[in-house]
């Protein structure tokens, strides 16, 4: 009965309701002087809410919630001074959640869960709020069907250590060791039918060494040496 009477009286007022003005960094309401303080509501045409929004001296503060235009959350999240601070939620039309995680100061801290429209987990990574919010940590990709389809470590938004990708049926397709982001060391992958394919060296992102790649059936496809990413022979 709310819905039916607030689109009745947009109808009738030929309008949508007023929105907050915006002067020097504050929120203030329409035709006043004095910074806005309590919650504020947008509505779709149709009825539903649009977005709740909460308000302390033309401040943005407290719980925020957007919504979608059938109904359905479309996020969730508190903020301070303006910025997303606390728990984080975002959520697909169908309501399933698409990803949650933290935030302080606007920047994401902690763990952080993306999934698909499903409902299966997508990616599971962390961020370190100090500096520019960088991935860190270890961090899992995978595909809707539950098999992981990558993982590795980050630090300081950089790839370090081991990192593997995987086929869509759970079979190791690369394996490679990064350092400050660039591959170093031994790279190996493999075809889908569990045959190496190729394997060699790699120096501060550089090809290093011998390089060999196989066909599926085993046979040796070429061999290659580098010296500091330079081709010094082949065969």
């Amino acid at each position: 009965m709310k819905k039916i009477l607030l689109i009745a009286l947009l109808l009738i007022v030929g309008c949508v309701p007023p929105r907050l003005v915006e002067k020097d960094g504050l929120w203030y309401a329409p035709k006043t002087d004095i910074p806005y303080s309590g919650n504020w509501t947008y509505w779709y045409s149709n009825g539903q809410k649009q977005v709740e929004e909460n308000y302390k001296d033309g401040k943005k503060v407290g719980k925020w919630i957007w919504y979608y235009e059938n109904g359905q959350k479309s996020s969730e999240c508190h903020l301070k001074g303006g910025k997303k601070n606390g728990k984080w939620i975002k959520y697909y039309e169908n309501g399933q959640i698409e990803e949650e995680g933290n935030y302080i100061d606007g920047k994401e801290d902690g763990k952080f869960i993306h999934n698909y429209e499903s409902g299966k987990i997508r990616w599971i990574g962390e961020f370190h709020e100090d500096g520019d919010g960088s991935n860190e940590g270890k961090w899992i990709w995978y595909y809707e069907n539950g098999q992981k389809s990558s993982e590795g470590i980050y630090k300081n938004k950089k790839e370090v250590g081991e990192w593997i990708q995987y086929y869509e049926n759970g079979q190791k397709q690369i394996e490679a060791t990064y350092k400050d982001g660039e591959l170093d060391g031994l790279w190996t992958g493999w075809h889908e039918n569990e045959q190496i394919f190729v394997e060699g060296f790699f120096k501060d992102g550089n090809p290093d060494g011998l390089h060999t790649e196989w066909y599926k059936n085993g046979q040796k496809r070429y061999e290659r040496t580098f010296k500091d990413g330079e081709l010094i022979s082949e065969k």
